[in-house]
């Protein structure tokens, strides 16, 4: 029986990657192709792009999953990083997060109100800039951080990874956002315009951001204190900066998957590209997104509640970029309707972890199995009638809904197994020796209040960046 476990974890990253293929080509498809290019021409960009995800997926698996010879096993890396290290990567992914979600905000908003084409011929738009200065922030943080692992470690690549290896999956986060980011407004230039957001260069930039957010937020929890799980108690620094990334990965995971439901009005065109998905979608895309980062949330910081304070701030973040931006009033008409849908589930989801957490039985699968049901329950209980309330389609004719309960109760349990098994990963990766050294204390305290600093620095250029920018001109 172990030795059937034992393998069956080996081969844990084999699945996850088909999946995660299985799932980005079926978004694309969703998504839909461009018509007027050839088919060998089309067939080489999709290959180039899966290349460039295999070929990441390969270093992950070969920098953490892969078996270490016996001989360098037993050799110890020395001069392991202290956690200030993590620290100063933990704040620059943090201060970049908060660009990105604020920039993606800003680019959807001028997509609606002046258009997709002038993107087209003006790649250096204002909102662009802030999503390459966010990923570049990210990017010089990890890399100046893997840097000094590599000289103040002794032993090989993968032994110098796995040494401090949340810094090192952000390292390797980086490099394939800064691989990919530059695929967009190529893919434009030799395809044209997409037909909708799903597009394959979108979709592995929405991949490489979440990455980023999550890895990011797992890297301040590993500077929290640890405890069993509970619901209450107090939250220090650290732990309240991880649900704030958590949110800001779920606000952005959001706004790629759901934003286009949304724009739909009363009076809307057949052939909009989105009307060649399931009408079942929406809800099951709700669910599988919501399951996902709840459950990671809840694994990654075993405090039950979790959730639904990740989905409680993105809401609250919503409403004050809408405020902010002017944002929900026409012709823009963006708007927090997903939030709001969203929000009973996971309360549903922190509650049956605490029924489980009084049980004493919270460690049993049972418990993240009857949590994705739970939370898909109460979507379809609770949330369809919301989605006839506030949105105009999808319609919730009797085909439909069936579609809805049966592919959004399977989607709950895959995407609940991938997020309570990434969650309790990420917090295994970041459990190190306890650090006792009061300078290293007092250098990280230091280091937070810098951070906090640069991140309001931050947020007052970005505050001057879009009040003085103008619109684009075609």
């Amino acid at each position: 029986m172990n030795n059937l476990t034992e393998r069956l974890e080996q081969r844990r990253p084999v699945v996850v990657a088909v999946a995660v293929m299985a799932l980005l080509l079926l978004l694309a498809y969703w998504g839909g192709f461009p018509q007027s290019v050839a088919v060998g021409t089309l067939a080489l960009g999709l290959a180039f792009l899966i290349g460039v995800v295999l070929f990441f997926g390969f270093l992950v698996y070969w920098f953490y999953f892969s078996p270490l010879p016996e001989k360098q096993q037993r050799q110890l890396v020395t001069k392991t990083p202290t956690p200030l290290i993590r620290q100063l990567v933990g704040t620059g992914a943090t201060i970049a997060a908060a660009l990105i979600t604020i920039g993606l905000f800003w680019d959807e908003l001028w997509h609606r109100l002046y258009g997709v084409g002038e993107v087209v011929n003006d790649f250096w738009w204002r909102p662009h800039i802030l999503l390459y200065m966010g990923m570049g922030i990210n990017a010089l943080f990890a890399l100046g951080g893997m840097a000094l692992i590599m000289q103040r470690g002794r032993g090989t690549m993968r032994q110098r990874f796995r040494s401090e290896p949340l810094v090192g999956l952000l390292t390797l986060a980086a490099g394939f956002q800064a691989l990919t980011a530059p695929f967009d407004p190529l893919w434009h230039s030799i395809f044209g315009l997409d037909i909708t957001a799903w597009s394959l260069p979108h979709l592995l930039l929405g991949m490489g951001l979440l990455t980023v957010m999550i890895v990011g937020s797992s890297i301040q929890f590993s500077l929290a204190e640890r405890h069993p799980w509970r619901i209450l108690g107090s939250v220090g620094l650290n732990e309240a900066v991880t649900i704030v990334m958590l949110m800001l990965a779920a606000t952005v995971l959001f706004q790629f998957g759901t934003t286009e439901w949304e724009a739909i009005g009363p009076v809307f065109s057949s052939d909009y590209g989105l009307f060649q998905r399931p009408e079942w979608l929406y809800p099951v895309v709700i669910i599988s997104m919501g399951v996902f980062i709840g459950m990671t949330a809840l694994h990654l910081t075993r405090r039950v509640g979790a959730a639904t304070l990740v989905f409680g701030l993105a809401l609250a973040l919503r409403l004050l970029l809408l405020a902010i931006f002017g944002a929900a009033e026409p012709p823009a008409n963006m708007s927090f309707k997903t939030n709001v849908i969203i929000l009973a589930p996971m309360i549903a989801l922190d509650l049956w972890y605490a029924w489980r957490l009084r049980g004493g039985k919270i460690e049993a699968p049972t418990t993240w199995i009857g949590g994705s049901i739970a939370l898909a329950l109460t979507t379809f209980v609770i949330g369809l009638p919301l989605i006839g309330q506030l949105l105009y389609y999808p319609r919730l004719l009797p085909t439909v809904v069936i579609g809805m309960i049966v592919f959004g109760s399977l989607m709950a349990v895959i995407a609940g197994w991938a997020g309570q098994w990434l969650g309790s990963w990420l917090r295994r990766l970041g459990e190190t020796e306890s650090q006792t050294q009061t300078e290293a204390l007092v250098n990280r305290r230091q280091v937070t209040w810098v951070g906090a600093g640069a991140l309001l620095v931050a947020l007052l250029f970005v505050a001057w960046f879009i009040t003085t920018a103008s619109p684009p001109v075609a």
